[in-house]
Formats: C-alpha cells, structure tokens, sequence
C-alpha cells in the first residue's frame, strides 16, 4: 500500500470535531472485517456527514447572529 501522507488528515481537520468519532467507528472495522473496502467507505461518508453537521450548525450560528436588531442609536 503507497503511503498517502496526510490525505486523510486534511478531511478529518476541516471536518472536525465529528470526524473525530468517525475515526473511532472505521478503526474497528479496518481490524475485523474481511471486507478491505469497508473502512475507506465509511470514513468517506462519515467525513462527508461531519462537514454536513458542521455546515448546518454554521449556518444556524449564523442565522441566529443576523436575526438580532440592532438598537437604535441615541
């Protein structure tokens, strides 16, 4: 297997910190399944999940900061 260097670092950093647990849920599965493709397709779509939550909960932070009235100045 060629070494990737931080391939896989670059997704986990600008997805965390939920692709932090994905990491922890495709680690096992790396070890005990025979299937050797499983654990690439389940980071794959965790880290796509975790940028998901990640934008939605961005989005709703930024909702909530915009949606405040400006107090009139006096």
């Amino acid at each position: 297997m060629p070494d990737a260097g931080f391939a896989g670092i670059w997704p986990l950093m600008t997805t965390a910190p939920f692709s932090i647990l994905v990491t922890a849920v495709s680690s096992p599965v790396a070890h005990y399944s025979p299937i050797a493709w499983l654990s690439p397709l389940i980071f794959s779509i965790g880290v796509a999940l975790s940028a998901l939550v990640n934008a939605v909960l961005l989005g709703l932070l930024a909702r909530r900061l915009r949606a405040r009235e400006p107090y009139p100045a006096t």
